[in-house]
């Protein structure tokens, strides 16, 4: 029963990795989207159904896991990310906490897909960081008397920030814009020592070929087989105190 299990927690872990990278993302976007551009009250009513609906997704997704997965405990332990995301209320004061949980789990997942993509991956998670730090930097900043009042004041801050370029035209005043500017700071040092890194290792390596995959259905495998061991030794034992 348990391999039964692990082989149909996989299959659905492989079927709705891309998907719910997409919607990651797009979740993102939809928190950002209000902030940065004046909507009306209907627009932002269908931004709200939306954001449910994907939220509805993301529940369905874990319960769908949670079920199939053997050691329950574990998989709260190890999807800790995926529990928060969807047991969060959609409340204004925690709306910055959701958002860095969903990137990070938006990173772990898209790590994953591009394994075998290092560059595709730094360069979708570089758009992601300075699309979100300019749009939460600017809800912190608008209005503050600050140099930061548009949504083009904070995408060009974003990327001189996170290019170490620092022109210093634009700033943030205000602690918590501080704070957005620390992590990007962090983060874009973070992100050019991956692309350092992948360039390096594109020149030097060029020819070997990742077998990250091979790896892991190996590792799925043999996991199926110890649990059916498990299973047998169960059933054994069960027969023999039965006699």
């Amino acid at each position: 029963m348990q391999v039964h299990q692990m082989r149909a927690y996989h299959r659905l872990e492989r079927f709705t990795e891309v998907p719910m990278l997409v919607l990651a993302i797009v979740y993102l976007l939809l928190e950002i989207f209000p902030q940065v551009i004046s909507v009306s009250t209907e627009v932002l009513r269908l931004v709200e159904g939306v954001e449910w609906f994907i939220w509805a997704l993301f529940a369905l997704e874990l319960i769908s896991k949670f079920y199939l997965y053997p050691n329950k405990l574990r998989f709260l332990t190890t999807h800790w990310a995926d529990v928060l995301i969807v047991t969060m209320p959609f409340l204004r004061p925690l709306r910055l906490l959701k958002i860095l949980v969903i990137l990070y789990r938006t990173w772990k997942r898209s790590r994953r897909l591009f394994r075998q993509r290092a560059l595709n991956f730094v360069g979708l998670m570089s758009v992601l960081v300075v699309a979100i730090s300019a749009g939460l930097v600017l809800v912190f900043e608008k209005g503050q008397g600050g140099t930061i009042n548009s949504y083009q004041d904070a995408l060009w801050w974003a990327v001189t920030t996170i290019t170490t370029v620092g022109y210093g035209d634009k700033f943030p005043v205000t602690p918590a814009g501080r704070g957005v500017a620390i992590f990007l700071m962090f983060t874009g040092i973070t992100l050019f020592g991956l692309l350092t890194a992948t360039v390096a290792a594109f020149f030097v390596d060029d020819e070997k070929e990742p077998q990250d995959q091979e790896v892991h259905d190996r590792l799925v495998r043999l996991e199926a087989h110890v649990l059916e061991l498990k299973a047998l030794l169960k059933e054994k034992q069960g027969r023999e105190d039965s006699l």
